[in-house]
């Protein structure tokens, strides 16, 4: 129905910032029509595996997560980086998408729920808002004066306080992935 969030909008936003009224306004004169409403899916129950035959699953239909930590697409990337790597490297697909299976599920499952975790904190309600944003920042002071990187390579951050981290995922390019299509 368009225009049917616009009501829910303007109760949710309803005490916030003036500007923010205006924008509302703008989208009342035009009966809502401009507005689009996306709702985010993850999984709920982790897979058992990634794999099933000579099928493998990567990104979003082996862990969908919400975008709260920003990593879905990288991780997609990654899954696809190893895939190509795991079928290049090994004579047997099945041994290939096992290992790939092996290599991606567990980190990529923790991630998720990770990024589930983050879109409970930040969409706490008014109650817990404050020991909600007194935790984050007491997280970002430790994880910035520490420089937690868990388990990743530091490099200096041109212009930022703490260490920059470095991922270990090598590119396509490193891979000399053949182009043809293997057959098992």
């Amino acid at each position: 129905m368009p225009g049917g969030d616009l009501a829910v909008l303007q109760r949710h936003f309803g005490a916030w910032h003036p500007g923010l009224h205006r924008v509302l306004d703008r989208a009342a004169e035009g009966g809502g029509a401009g507005i689009s409403r996306n709702d985010l899916y993850d999984l709920a129950e982790p897979l058992p595996s990634y794999v099933s035959g000579r099928v493998a699953l990567i990104g979003d239909a082996a862990h969908a997560m919400t975008p709260d930590l920003g990593r879905g697409a990288c991780e997609a990337l990654i899954d696809a980086v190893t895939l190509a790597g795991e079928l290049t490297a090994r004579a047997r697909v099945e041994d290939a998408l096992a290992a790939y299976d092996t290599a991606r599920r567990r980190p990529t499952q923790r991630l998720a729920r990770a990024a589930r975790l983050m879109n409970r904190a930040v969409h706490t309600r008014r109650p817990l808002a404050p020991v909600r944003n007194a935790a984050m920042r007491l997280f970002l002071t430790v994880g910035r004066t520490t420089g937690v990187t868990h388990g990743r390579a530091q490099a200096p951050c041109p212009g930022c306080r703490g260490p920059a981290v470095v991922s270990a995922v090598p590119s396509l390019a490193d891979l000399d992935v053949d182009r043809r299509v293997l057959v098992d």
